[in-house]
């Protein structure tokens, strides 16, 4: 596995904060989910599948997505780990993150998360 990958492994099973774009990654403002790949308290429980989902993503097999991150909810402990879109659209964000019933996206210009109202 190379390093890139086993770096990701370690953001995710310490449950930090991470974001990673792939290839297609267009780095626009706001970033959304539009694929979860874990939510829960321990990563490691799913370890073989979700080391199996990066690989995938290392080779490019996976289409659909711009980029993987994780978010630990400080509040909650639950970490969640999903698959990104990007856009510059904060409206087009939002819509889109209240499809998945996402609770935040991320505003990459300021750094920070915007918590979505139900």
């Amino acid at each position: 596995m190379n390093k890139k990958i086993n770096v990701l492994r370690e953001r995710l099973f310490n449950m930090e904060d991470f974001s990673h774009r792939t290839k297609e990654g267009k780095n626009k403002r706001f970033i959304y989910a539009n694929k979860n790949l874990y939510t829960g308290t321990n990563p490691q429980i799913r370890a073989l599948e979700i080391l199996k989902t990066l690989n995938q993503i290392k080779q490019d097999k996976i289409k659909g997505f711009e980029g993987v991150g994780g978010w630990k909810d400080k509040k909650t402990g639950i970490y969640y780990a999903d698959f990104y879109k990007s856009t510059d659209s904060k409206r087009e964000a939002i819509k889109e993150a209240k499809k998945l019933k996402e609770l935040a996206i991320y505003d990459s210009k300021k750094q920070k998360e915007i918590i979505i109202k139900p």
